[in-house]
């Protein structure tokens, strides 16, 4: 199971920057617990991103124009 979210900032130039973050936690069988130290690994990772902004007459995924 997954979760995350992403804040996405005003665009710097072409550039639409966003801060985000993601945590994650799984399910491991009796087996497995030995490897992983526990029958719930969860991890969570904070990242970046970039992303291209749309540029003038660029059409989305529904055939709309933008200007």
């Amino acid at each position: 199971m997954a979760v995350g979210y992403v804040c996405n900032f005003d665009p710097i130039g072409s550039i639409i920057p966003g801060l985000g973050f993601r945590f994650s936690v799984n399910f491991v069988e009796n087996d497995l617990e030995p490897f992983y130290g526990r029958r719930t690994p969860y991890g969570f990772m904070i990242f970046l991103r970039l992303w291209p902004a749309k540029m003038e007459g660029e059409q989305d995924g529904n055939g709309m124009e933008h200007h």
